[in-house]
């Protein structure tokens, strides 16, 4: 085998390179010790999160992969092999990850399910919970829009806050809460007003019935 591989042009798939070219076998040994396994140790322990950790990964490898073809049309590379590595060392990062997707579906089948959501809204955390709440009749599918079936808008506001504006544990994420998706998601008007109105109040900043919602959200 080769030591260093003399490549004169960007290689853009493992199967175009030589049969003694050093690539190969370093991609390949790799994979499996390092994409899978981080994403077997994410699936194992927050297993909700598993979508979206393969979109981002995928992404990422694809953003990179764009950058060296970018590159290589301004012929900008000096040196073929490293960027050939990097090339398809992504391609193939985004194939296992693939792979794996589909292996844990038919392992354990869509723990999350296809719930019809805005991209903006489409988050792992927010299928769990309006799953929930489709379970325990508080929401009502109409098509591409949600019917909130309690008796009070507060409650809707103070349920999405928490999908939307609060971590795991309880605690602020800093995220901006996405008002005009989730009033044109549950065709309700100003949600951000009655959010701000819970805060001001004198119990402690929770809606009337609130434990309605913090049983769903904690069980």
């Amino acid at each position: 085998m080769r030591q260093v591989c003399k490549a004169e042009n960007l290689k853009k798939d493992i199967s175009e390179i030589c049969d003694d070219c050093p690539i190969g076998p370093r991609i390949s040994a790799k994979i499996e010790s390092q994409i899978i396994a981080k994403a077997r140790e994410r699936y194992d322990l927050m297993p909700e999160t598993l979508n979206s950790y393969i979109e981002d990964e995928c992404s990422n490898a694809m953003q990179k992969m764009e950058e060296l073809i970018n590159y290589d049309l301004q012929g900008c590379i000096t040196e073929y092999s490293n960027s050939s590595l990097v090339y398809i060392w992504n391609k193939e990062r985004i194939k296992a990850l693939r792979r794996f997707e589909k292996e844990v579906e038919l392992i354990n089948p869509k723990q999350i399910p296809q719930l019809f959501l805005p991209k903006k809204l489409d988050t792992d955390r927010a299928r769990i919970l309006f799953n929930k709440a489709i379970q325990q009749g508080l929401i009502k599918v109409n098509g591409e829009y949600y019917e909130w079936l309690m008796e009070s808008k507060a409650l809707l506001a103070y349920f999405t806050e928490i999908i939307y504006c609060k971590d795991a544990d309880g605690k602020d994420n800093y995220k901006r809460y996405p008002e005009k998706d989730l009033d044109n998601l549950f065709r309700e008007s100003r949600l951000g007003k009655a959010r701000g109105q819970i805060a001001s109040n004198k119990k402690g900043g929770k809606p009337t019935n609130f434990q309605i919602i913090d049983d769903l959200v904690n069980n």
